[in-house]
This record gives C-alpha cells, structure tokens and sequence, in this order.
C-alpha cells in the first residue's frame, strides 16, 4: 500500500462528511500553522473549523501522516487528489483542497506568520485565482488542460511546503 492510499484510506475513517481533498487541505493548513505542535494540537484546529466532523483519533491519525508526508525530507509532498479521476473531478477535489486551505488561512490571518512579507501580496492573490478555478474545463486540448492542471498543482504543493519551511524557521527562531 502507497503513502496516498494509506492516506486516503484514513481520510476516510477520519471524515465521511467531507471530500478527502477538503479534510486534507484543513489538515495541511493546520499543520503549516503550527509547525512544531503534534497530531492532537492539528486535529483540534481542524475541528475548530468543522465541530463534530468525525471521530477524533481518526483526526489524529490522519493529521500525522499527513504532517509526515509534509516534513519528508524527500520533499514527496502531493495534494491529496486522486490522479485515477477524470481532469474535471480532480479540478473539484483541486478547488476544494484550496477553498479549505484558504478558510484556515484567511479565518486566522495566517498570512502574516506563513510566508515572507515580500510574498505575501502575491501568494494571497494566486491562492484566491486559483480557488476560483471552474470545473466546467472546455478550452484547449485534453493534454493543455492536463497541463494546466498539473502546473496548478505543482505550485500549490511547492508553495506549501515553502510556507510549512518558512513557518517552521519562524517558530525556531522565536
């Protein structure tokens, strides 16, 4: 079994309320927030944005594989979307990914703590185009919009690990 598959198979036990690319967008915000806590410390945030989501250990669990594939320092860090779907259902996994990971953000003003000030303007622009994605895909060749897609989530999974990196040396340096 793959690190996605035992991922996604938490994301499962963990949620049955929400798609697994929004449980691990919140979980992916909690964790790049605080950095130096634990597994119990993400899940509460998490829940704190969805109360009674699911059952709790399941959370847990789910927050600390996330958070290890998050610290790898084989940087193997993906988006939790199933490249098996169809462009236009990853597209909707994609936005919701992002739509969950901008709630925490932006509830939390975690803007100012997660990325350089020099970034910031940019990244919070970028986040929000992106957030605004349209799953109704029509333009271009299927492989364009492979494309597409792909570079999308490329940047979204280089700029998170970017701001877990840069949160992590701010609490260390604090």
């Amino acid at each position: 079994m793959t690190f996605d598959e035992k991922l996604s198979d938490h994301s499962l036990l963990a949620s049955v309320v929400l798609h697994e690319s929004e449980l691990h967008g919140l979980a992916v915000a909690a964790i790049v927030a605080k950095p130096s806590g634990n597994p119990t410390v993400w899940a509460e945030l998490v829940e704190s944005f969805r109360p009674g989501l699911c059952e709790h250990d399941s959370l847990v669990t789910f927050c600390r594989l996330a958070q290890k594939e998050l610290a790898s320092s084989e940087f193997n860090y993906q988006l939790l979307i199933d490249g098996d779907e169809p462009l236009t259902n990853r597209v909707v996994a994609l936005r919701f990914w992002i739509e969950s990971f901008l709630s925490v953000f932006d509830e939390l003003n975690l803007w100012t703590t997660c990325c350089a000030p020099a970034e910031r303007a940019e990244l919070q622009h970028d986040f929000a185009e992106i957030a605004l994605l349209d799953d109704n895909i029509e333009t271009g060749s299927e492989q364009e919009q492979e494309e597409a897609f792909m570079q999308v989530a490329e940047f979204l999974r280089i700029t998170t690990l970017s701001m877990f990196d840069f949160s992590e040396q701010r609490e260390k340096s604090e």
